[in-house]
């Protein structure tokens, strides 16, 4: 008792609690779920984050991929169903930007049984017991670590490490001062740090703040800033049949065939990044190429307002317009 004083951080409940077990890293998730199970194959999309690829490998893990049709959905028809319906091999299905039905997940599960559903862009997307779900905090709330790996009774007896990230979690006190692109590469840095953590505990900093998280509100604000976007960009989006419905996503994921739109954006203070570009040198199809060489994920975190997405959108339409 006495000392100096902790951060003053609200506790609520956690979002994700029952049947859960709060890990380092979505990546480590994933690679846990086969632990689990005793699985050393997986098929996942080609247009998937390759450090998930790279953890799996390292990890004796078996990796065959599938290809996406237009609405994200996987295209089976080179995947060995059997070997996943016997569990000699799991499913990952990726819920992109929060688009899928749980009506879609479970007729996929009632299917192929032995399925890894990966909400990392889709944390509000309720886990469906009867698969592994996975979730990411980072990519939704200021943390340095963090992520969920969920299914009912799943086995909570596995002992691991406890991660720690105060020593490196001084960017999360730096934005606040500085703004988001301040410190970029310390949060660059930390996330090579992760990529070679191996599987952990949530650091007790993650947990902590996971549970001071203003959740609903934070939904709302995502959905709110989502759907106009999509109002103001839905006429000029490729992708806007395929995503009319979400909740509450990671980004506005906004597909036109223009090379110099991402640079126009960067350069008036909207970061936007490209996702995946190791995609364009394996063999992908034409939808997968269009995603990784045009796909803007663009932002519509808590962060920003209706205001700053006006700002956006404004950008856009005005450089569209400059075209003509």
């Amino acid at each position: 008792m006495g000392g100096g004083l902790p951060l003053e951080l609200r506790k609520s409940n956690e979002y994700y609690k029952k049947d859960s077990l709060p890990l380092n890293s979505a990546r480590y998730a994933i690679l846990l779920a086969l632990l689990i199970e005793r699985v050393n194959v997986i098929y996942i999309p080609y247009y998937l984050c390759n450090t998930v690829n790279d953890v799996l490998v390292q990890n004796n893990i078996k990796v065959k991929y599938y290809h996406l049709n237009s609405s994200f959905e996987p295209i089976l028809s080179s995947v060995d169903c059997n070997n996943i319906k016997e569990k000699k091999a799991f499913l990952l299905i990726v819920n992109y930007f929060g688009i899928f039905s749980k009506k879609k997940i479970r007729n996929l599960v009632k299917r192929y049984k032995n399925i890894i559903l990966d909400n990392t862009q889709a944390f509000f997307f309720k886990p469906l017991p009867e698969c592994y779900n996975v979730y990411s905090c980072r990519k939704f709330f200021g943390v340095s670590d963090g992520a969920y790996l969920i299914k009912r009774n799943i086995d909570q007896s596995w002992k691991l490490e406890q991660s720690y990230s105060s020593d490196d979690a001084s960017f999360l006190l730096k934005i606040l001062e500085h703004g988001t692109n301040y410190c970029y590469d310390e949060y660059l840095s930390y996330e090579q740090k992760i990529c070679n953590q191996g599987i952990r505990k949530m650091s007790k900093l993650s947990e902590k703040i996971m549970q001071s998280i203003d959740y609903n509100s934070i939904k709302q604000i995502r959905k709110k800033n989502f759907y106009y976007m999509h109002t103001r960009l839905g006429k000029y989006n490729r992708l806007a049949d395929a995503i009319k419905k979400t909740n509450a996503s990671m980004v506005y994921p906004f597909l036109i065939q223009d090379e110099q739109l991402r640079e126009y954006l960067i350069k008036n203070s909207v970061f936007v990044s490209q996702w995946w570009k190791k995609c364009l040198y394996e063999n992908i199809n034409e939808f997968e190429r269009q995603l990784s060489l045009y796909l803007l994920p663009l932002p519509i975190d808590q962060g920003n307002n209706i205001e700053d997405m006006k700002f956006i959108c404004d950008l856009i339409e005005q450089y569209l317009l400059s075209l003509k």
